[in-house]
């Protein structure tokens, strides 16, 4: 007789979704980070009703497959979904697009009066 429950069952659920994440993450080319705030679709980036909720940039995200320029993206936290591959990017990217943003942060806290400071 089996005595297990749908609830004890969850946990070895979660614990092979983060073994199957943890292996994944090792390839290359699978870690996308969300470039800017994103939509995302639980029932395809076709579906009718509105998005079922946004990805915050920085949002590192795992990626498998791409159908019509959307990729079919898991979430650290669970969100299995599809988000234009546009606000996907590479950490690499998103590394220099960041320097790039506090770069031109800090040029355009100069003081009154003066022009920021660029680089040459």
């Amino acid at each position: 007789m089996r005595t297990d429950s749908p609830r004890s069952s969850c946990g070895w659920r979660v614990a092979g979704l983060v073994f199957v994440m943890a292996a994944v993450s090792g390839l290359g080319g699978c870690l996308r980070i969300v470039r800017q705030q994103a939509p995302y679709y639980l029932d395809g980036p076709h579906q009718v009703e509105p998005p079922n909720g946004f990805l915050e940039p920085g949002t590192r995200v795992l990626t498998f497959g791409s159908k019509d320029s959307y990729s079919h993206v898991l979430t650290f936290d669970g969100i299995a979904a599809d988000v234009w591959d546009g606000d996907l990017v590479s950490p690499s990217q998103w590394r220099k697009e960041q320097q790039a943003r506090k770069a031109t942060a800090a040029g355009s806290a100069a003081p009154p009066g003066e022009p920021p400071h660029t680089s040459p």
